[in-house]
């Protein structure tokens, strides 16, 4: 007879609260969702209505911030009989600002999207290792075109390990982005349209180098008609012979700086950028309504489940405003010699320490800093900018980059001109001899900015 036994075990469960949950998706908006995320509260919440006069800011700091929130004085607060100064995303009478026209920005880079991808892609960490680092081989068109057995000996990897993950990269988006040639990218994207049994395939796996010939001529060879051949032809040409370029030259997306830092006085000061997004209030006739001892006890239920819903709008609204106003007086702060200076640099920080410096989790730095935008003395910049990671030693000691460039030059000024160093041998001498801890694709982008060309190019420069 089986035992029926009663067991305790004890388990640890995180649960999110949905209040954490709204927080997080209002501090990841942009300020142009953040717009058509309040437009569309607008059309859902019948309490909501949009005002269509500027007042002043008088209830500034009586935002009502606990959950058991008296409606009456809610009500006081936020209707239309009071003036209401804490209007979220409005702006007072003075200094009104033209923001007609929005700047263009670019998007997220060919490497980033690689990047975001694999960590979802590859499960095994090294196999993430692997992937992230042979993505810094990709050039702008997509391809990788120095030799597998130079990656596996970079890398210290073997060749097979290196194309099983090639093959991995080539599946993410854009499709075929990591192969080595044209010919590769397209047979690819066959593959992932189960098309391998069609004319195009075998024109391309076995062909390629036909594909120039007319038509007819190739009709013929191939004994195949010459509506087969147009056909194939046809659907080749609606592939993409460089998958890196989509990302590459995309269409500027456009943005609003939701903060502008300004010199007043020789001080720097920020201020919030109003007037963009729409300003809200609570309806003075439904809030008569729950006052009214004529009306349901239904209906006013009905209402206070509206009302509730806005006061939990107002309070993210202005918990995201809070956080994004202590990042960027941090930002003044921390990269005060930026601003000050024409020719100031940005000093070294990660996202991990800035979030202890600031006492958030970086989870949620990284949303707030995304896609946010401020204008300043020197131009108009995503937050993100004001947080580039560095170099470090192995010891936890920051380089400037420009020490790093004069020692990147130096290497390239002092190499032997029949073996010139690469990319992923400059950053082995820097991580293994210098002790700075660098990728092949930040070396890639600091040699560039030198102004030198790599290592295949300076090569037959040599030679010649």
């Amino acid at each position: 007879m089986r035992d029926i036994r009663l067991e305790e075990t004890l388990k640890i469960k995180v649960t999110l609260l949905p209040s954490l949950v709204q927080l997080a998706k209002i501090c990841s908006l942009n300020i142009l969702e953040l717009r058509d995320f309040l437009y569309h509260e607008l059309e859902n919440n019948i309490i909501l209505e949009k005002r269509e006069r500027i007042l002043k800011e008088r209830f500034r700091g009586r935002v009502i911030e606990r959950d058991d929130f008296d409606l009456k004085e809610f009500f006081q607060i936020f209707s239309e009989s009071d003036e209401y100064e804490r209007t979220l995303y409005s702006r007072g009478e003075e200094e009104e600002e033209d923001l007609a026209s929005l700047i263009p920005a670019r998007g997220p880079s060919l490497y980033e999207r690689l990047s975001y991808q694999i960590e979802f892609a590859f499960k095994n960490e090294e196999d993430k290792r692997i992937a992230n680092s042979l993505i810094d081989y990709i050039n702008k068109e997509g391809f990788i075109e120095i030799p597998p057995d130079e990656i596996s000996k970079e890398l210290n990897v073997p060749v097979l390990k290196i194309e099983e993950i090639r093959y991995k990269i080539m599946h993410l988006d854009p499709i075929g982005v990591g192969a080595r040639n044209i010919r590769e990218a397209l047979l690819v994207q066959l593959e992932v349209r189960k098309l391998e049994d069609t004319l195009a395939y075998e024109l391309l796996l076995n062909h390629f180098e036909k594909l120039n010939e007319p038509p007819e001529e190739l009709a013929q060879k191939l004994n195949r008609s010459v509506e087969e051949i147009k056909e194939a032809f046809l659907l080749i040409k609606r592939l993409n012979p460089k998958p890196g370029l989509i990302y590459a030259e995309e269409s500027p997306q456009y943005v609003v700086p939701e903060y502008v830092i300004k010199f007043r006085d020789n001080e720097l000061v920020v201020e919030e950028v109003r007037g963009f997004m729409p300003e809200i209030r609570l309806n003075s006739k439904y809030l008569k309504m729950l006052d009214d001892e004529n009306v349901p006890k239904e209906v006013k239920k009905f209402l206070n489940d509206y009302v509730r819903k806005a006061k939990t709008l107002f309070d993210l609204l202005n918990e995201r405003r809070r956080k994004l106003e202590k990042i960027v007086n941090f930002i003044v702060d921390y990269q005060r010699e930026f601003f000050m200076n024409s020719e100031g640099r940005l000093k070294p920080i990660s996202q991990t320490d800035a979030a202890k410096k600031l006492n958030m989790p970086v989870s949620t730095l990284h949303r707030l800093i995304t896609g946010k935008y401020v204008s300043t003395p020197r131009g108009i910049f995503e937050l993100k900018f004001f947080f580039p990671r560095g170099l470090r030693t192995r010891k936890g000691k920051t380089f400037d980059r420009d020490v790093v460039k004069s020692v990147i030059k130096e290497l390239i000024d002092n190499e032997d001109p029949e073996s010139p160093l690469s990319d992923g041998k400059i950053r082995n001498i820097l991580r293994f001899e210098k002790g700075i801890d660098i990728t092949r694709r930040e070396v890639c982008k600091l040699r560039k900015e030198l102004g030198i060309e790599n290592y295949s190019k300076r090569k037959r420069k040599y030679k010649s």
